[in-house]
């Protein structure tokens, strides 16, 4: 009897081991930083929440004109910025829709705004991305600008 409730102890032992195994052994997918970001961006709308102007490190403006704080920003799958403004406006007389190309470079840690009627582009490093908000970061000589939007 004491060998055969040792074997039983023994098999219910094992069975459990290899439960727990199976259990904790799950494929796990690593999502590059240009899947992560690309996810996070595309995923909402945005607003900007914030805007910082650095001139040689030292902050000269902290903060964001009521005029921009109701725009929404939408970075499409299809690679449009679009900016719908809100009921304040900044201009009189302006569009209530703008839109850009953008695109995320390769390594993931960079986002393009180009201009569709202008040849131009602006460079903005992501600085900071989570779910619920990011932060771009454009450095011209001693100037920086840092802009960061929180989830709609």
């Amino acid at each position: 009897m004491k060998k055969t409730f040792i074997a039983v102890s023994a098999l219910l032992v094992m069975i459990v081991a290899c439960k727990k195994d199976s259990q904790t052994t799950s494929p796990t997918t690593t999502e590059t930083l240009f899947q992560k970001n690309n996810r996070i961006i595309t995923s909402s709308s945005w607003k900007a929440d914030s805007t910082i102007i650095l001139n040689n490190g030292i902050v000269v403006k902290n903060q964001l004109d009521s005029c921009l704080r109701d725009d929404v920003h939408t970075f499409s799958s299809n690679q449009f910025y679009i900016i719908n403004k809100g009921t304040i406006d900044c201009f009189e007389n302006e569009n209530k829709i703008d839109s850009l190309k953008w695109e995320q470079t390769r390594a993931g840690d960079s986002i393009k705004f180009k201009g569709i009627d202008l040849p131009y582009i602006i460079n903005y490093k992501l600085k900071v991305t989570s779910d619920t908000q990011f932060e771009i970061s454009n450095k011209d000589g001693f100037t920086e600008e840092i802009i960061i939007y929180k989830k709609k």
